[in-house]
């Protein structure tokens, strides 16, 4: 088990993570989302947008990848307005994904 402390301005956070917890980063995310966040403790004192990019899909066929920098791209965007927050993610389109894609079915390149 792992604890992770996080302190900054505006919150001090204490969780504990288990190696399952950690080993869920290195599954593909196949589905987007698009959603306001219910629930946050506290409150969000400031407003902007900031954008994470990483791994979606680490796996092409059920095959993985070698390494999790090898997995196609996803882009998530965390939005921040009067005192709530929305989550957003969507795939980098690409030449090699969308003919992945067409050839699953997904949508037409």
């Amino acid at each position: 088990m792992l604890q992770l402390v996080k302190i900054c301005k505006w919150a001090v956070m204490m969780t504990t993570f288990t190696r399952s917890d950690w080993q869920k980063g290195y599954q593909s995310q196949t589905q987007e989302y698009s959603y306001w966040i219910e629930e946050v403790e506290g409150q969000i004192p400031f407003e902007g947008t900031l954008f994470r990019n990483d791994p979606g899909l680490l796996d092409r066929n059920g095959q993985p990848y070698g390494h999790p920098f090898d997995g196609d791209g996803m882009v998530c965007r965390f939005t921040f307005v009067d005192g709530k927050a929305h989550f957003c993610n969507r795939f980098v389109m690409h030449r090699t994904y969308a003919k992945v894609m067409a050839k699953r079915g997904c949508f037409k390149s």
